[in-house]
């Protein structure tokens, strides 16, 4: 390939400009069609990496040690990123260690743990990435020389991305970027459910972007997108692509996409909650589905009877007999309902204190507990628990309000085929979230256990 003086000189502007996409496009213009694809691929590969560690300055030169530079000419030692150092020079290996999701505690005004100190967490975390590499074990803790800043800054850019002192998340990472890249196949436990062949559609379909459906889901799935996470969104647009690649969508005459997007909107019961809302959501969903466990224990005469809570709240230690009454006594109200449950604990809805408590005795105080004649009591009881919602969101942000939670429901897949999907959502989005289930859907949060502080709902 020759590229004009004219051409090329354009195109240093361009990079100049830190715009490595139009570099790219630019560049592959006078080139065959046949190498085109590859050849922007690869340059927007190397453009990007390149311009992530310059973001990254300390790193940058402290590898470049013993290499004749323009920031080092004579190619000297530098000094190395130690607990001595200056704050932004640590916050340059923190920021790395984040981005490629290194546990490094939850420290600092962003409480994401970039705080310019060589702490327990960043050490940890550094030690675990010196060991992924390879690298010897004997380093200093609280040092990083040319060896760690090499690896370190190759590491981020083959990420391409590296985050901001003040991110809340790490980047996301890329999902999947072609429908050739998607496994097609019948997962054993869905065939009463597969109605087609599977077949591949993009892989990525934003909702905002291309509306999936006409019907009021619509509206819900796409309320406050701007305040969703960059990953709860690659994980939602992957529904339609997981639909199609397991045979639960009858692909039609056309290239299947709009029955898969009907299919995925189908599935989604909400995303973004506001303090309102929540506690509407709080009410109808599981405080709803305590009285009718309470009622239906009551109704069965269970023994052991469940006990006030055992619903709202996690569980710990819950006893065999317990766990199978519970859902007993809500399976009189829906057959397909359950909850599940790790070990001896209950999962899937509140921790028992906090703000969660509080408006669990909003409601007690409005109902009594009672099924029969809940339904006057609600809206009184809905409005009351609104502002203490309103005043834990504004201390810290977590699930729906935080934009990292998702509800699936149940209705038209069980819990067991709708964790099978949610798995192809996992593969295909390349985002994974933790699970727990209410008697009618499935809610989903970012999984990372770094930021378990920030986003669990307790």
């Amino acid at each position: 390939m020759i590229i004009k003086r004219k051409e090329l000189d354009r195109l240093i502007k361009i990079f100049l400009n830190e715009d490595a996409a139009s570099a790219a496009s630019a560049i592959t213009l006078g080139v065959m069609s046949a190498a085109r694809e590859k050849l922007a691929s690869d340059l927007v590969a190397a453009l990007t990496g390149n311009l992530v560690t310059r973001m990254l300055p300390s790193l940058y030169k402290l590898s470049q040690v013993g290499q004749k530079t323009l920031e080092n000419p004579l190619g000297k030692e530098l000094p190395f990123i130690t607990d001595e150092s200056p704050a932004d020079e640590v916050k340059e290996v923190q920021r790395v260690l984040f981005s490629l999701r290194y546990n490094i505690g939850d420290s600092g005004p962003s409480k994401n743990g970039i705080d310019g100190k060589y702490g327990t967490s960043t050490t940890s975390a550094l030690k675990k990435f010196r060991a992924d590499k390879q690298l010897p074990n004997n380093l200093p803790p609280k040092q990083v020389g040319p060896a760690t800043a090499i690896h370190l800054l190759a590491a981020i850019k083959k990420l391409g991305k590296v985050a901001s002192a003040t991110d809340k998340r790490p980047p996301p990472r890329d999902a999947m970027g072609s429908p050739e890249e998607i496994p097609l196949e019948k997962i054993q436990g869905l065939s009463s459910k597969v109605v087609d062949e599977p077949f591949a559609i993009d892989p990525q379909i934003s909702p905002k972007e291309e509306p999936w459906t006409k019907s009021g889901r619509q509206a819900t799935i796409t309320r406050a997108w701007d305040r969703v996470e960059p990953e709860t969104k690659n994980f939602i647009s992957a529904i339609p692509a997981a639909m199609a690649s397991l045979g639960l969508v009858d692909k039609g005459q056309g290239d299947g996409e709009t029955p898969s997007k009907e299919k995925a909107a189908n599935v989604i019961n909400s995303v973004y909650r506001g303090p309102m809302e929540q506690s509407s959501a709080m009410y109808n969903g599981p405080y709803r589905w305590e009285l009718r466990m309470r009622k239906g224990a009551d109704d069965l005469d269970l023994d052991p009877k469940p006990t006030k809570g055992d619903y709202f709240f996690s569980r710990k230690g819950m006893s065999d007999d317990v766990f199978d009454n519970v859902n007993k006594a809500i399976k009189q109200y829906s057959t397909r309902a359950t909850f599940v449950r790790k070990g001896g604990d209950r999962t899937g809805t509140y921790g028992e204190g906090g703000w969660p408590l509080q408006v669990y005795n909003i409601f007690e105080k409005h109902t009594a507990g009672d099924l029969d004649n809940h339904a006057s009591k609600k809206s009184a009881a809905i409005k009351e628990a609104e502002p203490v919602i309103a005043a834990a969101y504004k201390k810290k942000v977590s699930g729906h309000a935080a934009g990292t939670g998702i509800d699936l429901s149940t209705r038209e897949f069980s819990q067991a085929q709708l964790s099978k999907i949610i798995d192809r959502i996992e593969a295909i989005s390349n985002v994974n979230f933790n699970i727990g289930s209410e008697a009618d859907h499935y809610h989903i949060t970012l999984a990372e256990s770094i930021y378990k502080s920030l986003y669990e709902e307790e």
